[in-house]
């Protein structure tokens, strides 16, 4: 049921018709249309001075004037707004001038600015973000509209839309990048390249953002580059062995509400890369190393060196006071570790 102060319309709890009463003389209520519902089993409606707005569960809205077809007559002035009705509730709010209505979840802003009863034309759609849906609550107050949502989760935000006047607007035509690809194993964040929006209104603004298409129902989908002011960047890191392109679809709004989308490929470019080895260190030569001839020291020398250094142990121990037994121990001693010396010595 719908009010205003003097029109009443109501339908019925068995959806068998839509009725109009209209306050009379002695402030008494009089019906003074009923009209069919035409088998639909759920309504919407918005009223507004002598205009009723309509919205029907197959999707379709219609707009009924008061004094239409006779005095006090409700008649239907315009239907057919929405171009492809999807089937699903209509939810209606509207003024004198703007009209606005979610439809199967998504936005649709109707304008009349020749204040006809029949001039209502479409001018912009909505189309509701991933996983959250424009539900059958919304409203508008002056150039604000507020929209609630069905989401997934439990997450029903709240969405608000401000209008702004714009003249004869003419939507972007094309998106352009100025680089197609980017080196893998790049840093997180870095830019892919620069957008920019070919328009006819050449002093426009541009918003833009990186779109997830419905049927990418994996939300890691948009996970792999983000928009930051006119810049696309990546927000993964690549490995081009592994996956060598992507596609991305960005979505360029002007200042005025009329959008364009263009879906690129980032090729991802393979980098030659070098295995990191660690470096050798220096040769450093201990007892026990094998040397081959090509070393800058021949065996001979080597143990010459060695037979000068046994000679001078010998002497120390020829010097030192001890008694013949454990000299001859240390003499059986030495002549092994000589021995072992040598050997060793000729191994280098």
């Amino acid at each position: 049921m719908v009010f205003d102060g003097v029109v009443i319309v109501a339908v019925a709890p068995n959806f068998d018709g839509i009725y109009f009463f209209e306050k009379g003389s002695g402030d008494v209520w009089e019906l003074v249309k009923k009209m069919e519902t035409g088998g639909f089993s759920s309504l919407h409606m918005a009223l507004h001075g002598d205009t009723l707005a309509l919205g029907r569960s197959n999707g379709a809205l219609q707009l009924f004037g008061r004094n239409e077809g006779g005095l006090n007559n409700w008649g239907l002035v315009q239907s057919g707004l929405i171009p492809v009705p999807p089937n699903r509730d209509v939810a209606i709010a509207f003024d004198e001038t703007k009209l606005v209505a979610t439809v199967g979840g998504d936005l649709y802003l109707f304008t009349n600015d020749s204040g006809d009863a029949d001039g209502w034309e479409l001018t912009q759609k909505l189309e509701h973000p991933p996983y959250v849906y424009f539900s059958k609550s919304v409203a508008i107050e002056g150039d604000t509209v507020v929209v609630g949502t069905d989401g997934t989760n439990y997450h029903n935000p709240l969405y608000f839309f401000s209008f702004q006047y714009c003249p004869q607007n003419s939507e972007p035509t094309d998106i352009q990048l100025s680089s197609l690809s980017v080196d893998e194993n790049s840093s997180l964040f870095s830019t892919v390249g620069r957008l920019s929006t070919v328009d006819v209104d050449s002093d426009d603004s541009y918003t833009y953002s990186v779109i997830v298409p419905r049927y990418y129902w994996d939300n890691r989908i948009d996970n792999f580059f983000v928009v930051d002011g006119d810049e696309l960047k990546t927000s993964a890191l690549f490995d081009a062995e592994i996956v060598n392109s992507y596609d991305v679809i960005i979505r360029t709004e002007d200042s005025c509400g009329g959008i364009f989308e263009k879906e690129f490929t980032i090729t991802i470019t393979n980098i030659d890369e070098v295995p990191d080895y660690e470096t050798p260190e220096e040769d450093i030569w201990t007892d026990g190393d094998v040397i081959d001839d090509s070393d800058t020291a021949d065996d001979d020398t080597i143990i010459e060196d060695d037979d000068d250094e046994i000679d001078e142990n010998e002497d120390e121990i020829d010097e030192e006071e001890v008694d013949s037994d454990m000299s001859d121990e240390n003499s059986d001693t030495l002549s092994s570790s000589a021995c072992s010396m040598i050997f060793l010595s000729h191994a280098l």
